[in-house]
């Protein structure tokens, strides 16, 4: 069967289970990346007062996770098609995963410009192939609401970083929150295998 009659008899056919499965694991893995996303802008007071840094060096560390969106949505994201979609998305989830773990572990500004640089590609390969994946496993009928949910999900997901910081810095600092990033990150990759 041809590509184009492939696509025609997904759109107009009514969707399945596994269709809506692979959906929400998309949706929840946009709430992660919005969750990873925002977990610097909630740590970044208590980082800067860790490292001691001036304001223009936090600001550098967050333009290391935008240059990485830019090098992860251009460069990587579009070895999707060669690789195939869900490898591209697995190991970016992957990378967030070591980078938002590693993060905890940081000591100096160095690290955690790197790491949120491997953040930011990883976000940025993830979310271009999370779009092209809605739209390959959605009907006509449900792919612009089911694309409009999956785009929801990151803010979803920056609320939830904003709740979670709450709960875990008084016991855990800056660090914990992206030891929650790592482990839900985490809990999301074992559901992608």
């Amino acid at each position: 069967m041809a590509i184009r009659d492939l696509k025609s008899e997904i759109a107009n056919r009514p969707m399945r289970l596994f269709q809506f499965v692979v959906v929400a694991i998309c949706i929840i893995l946009n709430i992660t990346d919005g969750f990873d996303s925002a977990a610097m802008y909630r740590a970044a007071p208590l980082v800067r007062k860790a490292f001691h840094i001036t304001p223009a060096m936090l600001g550098a560390i967050f333009s290391f996770q935008a240059a990485g969106l830019v090098v992860g949505a251009i460069f990587l994201a579009p070895l999707a098609d060669r690789f195939g979609r869900r490898n591209i998305i697995l190991t970016a989830a992957i990378l967030l995963t070591v980078a938002m773990g590693a993060s905890t572990l940081a000591n100096n500004t160095e690290t955690l410009s790197f790491l949120r640089l491997c953040t930011g590609i990883a976000m940025g390969s993830m979310i271009v192939s999370l779009n092209v994946m809605i739209v390959e496993y959605s009907n006509a009928k449900w792919g612009n609401l089911l694309l409009a949910l999956m785009h929801s999900g990151f803010a979803v997901g920056t609320t939830i970083s904003g709740i979670i910081s709450i709960a875990v810095v008084d016991s855990y600092g800056w660090r914990g929150i992206f030891g929650v990033g790592a482990m839900g990150n985490a809990v999301i990759c074992l559901l992608g295998l």
